[in-house]
């Protein structure tokens, strides 16, 4: 496997349009970062979780986390983290970001532990600012939880949220297209912003609102 060898994957729900990205660290051949969205009632769970260091016992953490992640149905997300964190402590422990949206109301709710990066890019400039970022809390999952506060954001159309690990350079960001598609987005930031030196993920979705769109 060379370092470019990263695998797309892409999916659609009725909510979301979705792509991800991911490779291990350079030399090894198992990535601890792993991602998931899953439909429930309505709702559409994004998560990126990167499970500490690499290799086989990085990717049993992240694995164990997206299982947990999994079982989600109508529990928060501060909810949904202190069960991880309960389940994980055997583990080295995982960082993660979450965004939950809220097809009925039009609202992402989001929340991150550790250092993995969120921004939901804006597809209409009349909302407000270009882009908004997660607020991340310093912490582990499964070792040390800090304090925990989710914030709630409108979503419209078209816009289009982005997680990525640690393994991702974070300057992505001033060169990103958010009109294109998120396989197209994905792409981009695999082919130009993965580090070698460690693992590396990414996750895009957009919005489909079915029918909701920003309106002057």
């Amino acid at each position: 496997m060379s370092f470019n060898d990263h695998k797309i994957e892409t999916g659609k729900t009725k909510f979301i349009a979705w792509s991800s990205a991911r490779l291990p660290k350079e030399g090894e051949k198992i990535c601890g970062d792993l991602s998931l969205v899953k439909k429930s009632n309505g709702k559409v769970l994004v998560a990126a979780v990167d499970g500490l260091g690499h290799g086989v016992s990085a990717a049993k953490a992240s694995k164990k986390a997206i299982d947990l992640l999994e079982s989600f149905e109508k529990e928060s997300l501060i909810n949904l983290i202190h069960r991880c964190h309960k389940e994980l402590r055997q583990t080295r422990g995982v960082v993660m970001s979450l965004a939950l949206i809220d097809s009925k109301e039009n609202m992402m709710t989001w929340i991150g532990v550790g250092n993995v990066e969120g921004v939901l890019f804006r597809a209409h400039s009349e909302v407000g600012q270009k882009l908004e970022r997660i607020v991340l809390r310093g912490g582990v999952i499964g070792y040390k939880l800090p304090s925990l506060q989710a914030a709630m954001i409108p979503i419209f159309k078209d816009d289009i949220v982005v997680f990525t690990t640690d393994g991702v350079e974070h300057d992505y960001v001033d060169e990103l297209n958010a009109s294109e598609h998120p396989e197209e987005i994905v792409e981009f930031v695999a082919s130009n912003y993965f580090k070698k030196s460690d693992d590396a993920l990414i996750i895009a979705g957009k919005y489909l609102g079915e029918g909701f769109q920003y309106e002057n």
